[in-house]
């Protein structure tokens, strides 16, 4: 059975590289390991007795061990009477990518050969809850399982996926549902679960004890087949509710139901075309496009041509399911937080190569008029422009936007192609408006999103003690990003399973992520700052080193420096050097007075025996009104000896020597904060483990496991809630030349 479910999943995976992990429990399980691997290389077997104490170990520890073993993106648990049917594997993953960034899983419909409920007998899948999903067989995250605990051993043998299942819906992730993905499983009455059977109801009682307070009723399970699936594959999903008739006899799309699903319903949409949305639309309805504004009894003046109503804000559609949305003279209504969320719930929605259409007054248009000297009237129109008719709640002018904000803003979101346009009205009273248009690029998953917009969200600080408006403003935007599978029971609000069940929040963010924060949250931090530089800008890097910014400023005249003495490793692992253009000290760099509209150095300022100096001399090379940029750690072991001269830089070192240098500080930011920092430590134990075994007494994969994996989930996890900028990394450091 084990040599057929093999065979069935290469069918099953196609091109797509899979491995398995099995556990043994016989005679010759080394005889039978290496036939097994001579068909399948990719296979691994481990003999149960070495590594459980005699007896029958429960199904839980079988699968946390196996889990423990793998590393993949995706896994799933499988038992060896099963068989996949061709391509399987794909249609599975295709599910996933089209939700990717809130999926953490993708069930597989199912059937059973001899079940004794005749709907066991057709391939569907199980959902629960009324509409969420169970994986009996299919794929999970495996970091998020991971950092979710793994696999209960409260469970001896039924329950324990489910509960799982239970604690990815209750962490905000979703499971997908994908029944044209075939599973058989033929053997379900075989001896030994039939005696497993014994330990149904003491599961069974655990798992309804621990989900039913939270959920409805566990045991009330449904299925989805695949022949009574829309030919869409996206829907429906989450709460799929239909379209609610108004008194005015207009349809509203049910607050966070499925929208797309109900656009089904209202025969708005059908599967297949492209869809376009019109948000916002007032009293302008385009061809073509699925028109939505708020309902009619939210506007006091205007009277919409929407073709149905819904509250834009709690508007929710599958990820890759639209094709365009457009919004004129909307997006200004919404604050910075809800902005930020909804380019990034936008960004979600929208297919590879899907357009962003966003029109708003322009500020700085608008500034120009009020300081000029047109008449009265002109100048008090172009602010009611910029604040809104104010005949409503809702209609006042909460953000303003401009066109240099646009291009920051969406290109570090992963938008391209970005065309923005500012205009005036040729005649009176000439107000200004910006149109940005902007192509997703690629599909970016959610927690990269977020961390961009926590960037972003920092650019409106004022000073380095907004750090607490910082932290709240982050929170919103989660808050506001959030989202709730879990549908409380009648009567009863959604709680937290019981004490001591759930481990403390861990960061589900990819593990190399957070290992390697420092460098990632720089490389980013330098991306939005150079998307921000105009074209063909005169920009020098400063101790460049192996030049890895060089691609960032590639519509600008770049510009490289080095000493090129150190002969040690560099960043990226290698001895070379980039291509410097500039060869000297960094006192002393050779060329004139004002000859560059930026300069950026990154992580160098350590391995300068004087800082001070190496600071004037950036600021000599700067024209008035140019950027500075500058990062250095603030905590850092040794590292490209012996030119490194200083553990680390201060907020209060940059505070003192920049000013007097005639640099006006715009940014000052710390990278991460005490946990993160101590969870980039705890990963540098695991590493050193790899290098000196004979420091981990014969625990290695133990002690990786807990030193690699859980502590900096969870103290990643603790800086996202508690940022403490005494131990910082380092500083992201941005200023002005007078």
């Amino acid at each position: 059975m084990l040599m057929r479910m093999l065979a069935s999943m290469e069918k099953a995976a196609g091109r797509i590289p899979w491995e398995a992990r099995v556990l043994y429990a016989g005679e010759d399980v080394a005889q039978k390991a290496a036939a097994l691997r001579q068909r399948f290389p990719q296979v691994q077997v481990y003999d149960q007795e070495e590594h459980f104490s005699p007896g029958r170990p429960s199904w839980p520890s079988m699968m946390q061990f196996l889990l423990r073993q793998t590393d993949a993106p995706w896994f799933m648990y499988a038992s060896d009477d099963i068989v996949f049917a061709p391509d399987a594997v794909l249609l599975a993953l295709k599910a996933l990518q089209d939700r990717q960034g809130l999926a953490a899983g993708v069930a597989m419909g199912y059937r059973n050969v001899h079940a004794a409920q005749p709907e066991w007998e057709q391939y569907g899948v199980d959902l629960t809850l009324g509409d969420q999903v169970l994986v009996n067989y299919g794929l999970l995250s495996t970091p998020l399982v991971k950092s979710l605990g793994g696999f209960s051993d409260a469970y001896r043998f039924y329950c324990a996926d489910g509960d799982i299942c239970l604690r990815i819906l209750q962490a905000g992730y979703e499971i997908v549902a994908c029944p044209e993905a075939h599973v058989l499983h033929d053997n379900v009455l075989d001896v030994s679960k039939q005696n497993n059977n014994n330990l149904a109801e003491q599961d069974i009682a655990a798992y309804r004890a621990a989900w039913t307070g939270s959920y409805y009723d566990v045991q009330r399970v449904k299925r989805l087949f695949a022949a009574d699936a829309d030919s869409e594959p996206l829907m429906p999903r989450g709460r799929a509710l239909a379209p609610e008739q108004q008194t005015d006899g207009s349809l509203l799309i049910p607050a966070e139901s499925d929208a797309l699903w109900a656009l089904h319903q209202a025969g708005l949409y059908r599967a297949g075309t492209p869809l376009r949305l019109h948000l916002g639309c007032g009293e302008t309805h385009l061809e073509g496009y699925v028109n939505i504004d708020y309902p009619q009894d939210r506007h006091a003046v205007m009277r919409t041509k929407a073709d149905i109503c819904a509250e834009i804000k709690q508007l929710r559609f599958p990820d890759n399911s639209v094709d365009e949305i457009r919004l004129h003279h909307v997006f200004e209504h919404f604050n910075r937080v809800e902005a930020l969320g909804l380019l990034v719930r936008w960004h979600r929605w929208l297919r590879t190569g899907g357009v962003l259409h966003i029109e708003t007054p322009d500020l700085e248009g608008s500034a120009r008029t009020v300081l000029s000297d047109v008449p009265l009237k002109e100048k008090t129109a172009a602010v009611r422009h910029l604040a809104g008719d104010q005949t409503e709640t809702w209609a006042y002018h909460i953000d303003h936007w401009f066109p240099q904000r646009f291009q920051t803003t969406l290109s570090h979101l992963g938008y391209g192609e970005l065309r923005i346009t500012a205009d005036r009205w040729k005649k009176p009273p000439h107000l200004a408006n910006v149109t940005a248009v902007a192509v997703k690029q690629a599909d970016i998953p959610l927690e990269k999103l977020l961390q961009a917009a926590d960037e972003l969200l920092w650019l409106s600080t004022v000073a380095p003690a907004e750090i607490p408006t910082y932290e709240v403003w982050k929170k919103q935007l989660r808050e506001f990003m959030a989202y709730r599978p879990v549908h409380p029971a009648a009567g009863q609000p959604a709680q937290q399973q019981g004490a001591g069940t759930v481990l403390p929040p861990l960061c589900a963010a990819p593990l190399k992520d957070i290992h390697d924060f420092n460098q990632r949250g720089r490389d980013r931090w330098m991306a939005a700052k150079a998307a921000a530089v105009p074209d063909g800008a005169r920009v020098l890097d400063v101790g460049a080193g192996t030049c890895p910014y060089r691609p960032l400023f590639s519509h600008c005249r770049y510009v490289a420096h080095d000493f090129k003495e150190y002969q040690g490793e560099k960043l990226g692992g290698g001895t070379d050097y980039g291509d410097i253009d500039l060869v000297g000290d960094i006192t002393a760099i050779p060329a004139p007075d004002a000859s560059f509209d930026v300069v950026l150095c990154t992580e160098v300022l350590e391995h300068v025996p004087d800082p001070a100096a190496a600071l004037r001399e950036m600021v000599r090379l700067l024209r008035p009104g140019g950027r500075l940029l500058l990062t250095a750690p603030l905590g850092s072991g040794l590292h490209q000896e012996p030119f490194h001269y200083y553990g680390g830089f201060t907020r209060h070192f940059y505070e003192k020597f920049l000013p007097p240098l005639g640099i006006r500080i715009t940014e000052l930011r710390p990278n991460g904060g005490f946990f993160r920092h101590l969870a980039q430590e705890c990963a540098r134990v695991s590493w050193l483990l790899d290098k000196k075994p004979e420091l981990a007494d014969g625990r290695a994969e133990e002690l990786r496991a807990f030193f690699g994996e859980m502590l900096p989930r969870y103290l990643a996890g603790m800086d996202d809630r508690y940022m403490l900028e005494d131990f910082t990394v380092g500083y992201f450091v941005e200023g002005v030349k007078a």
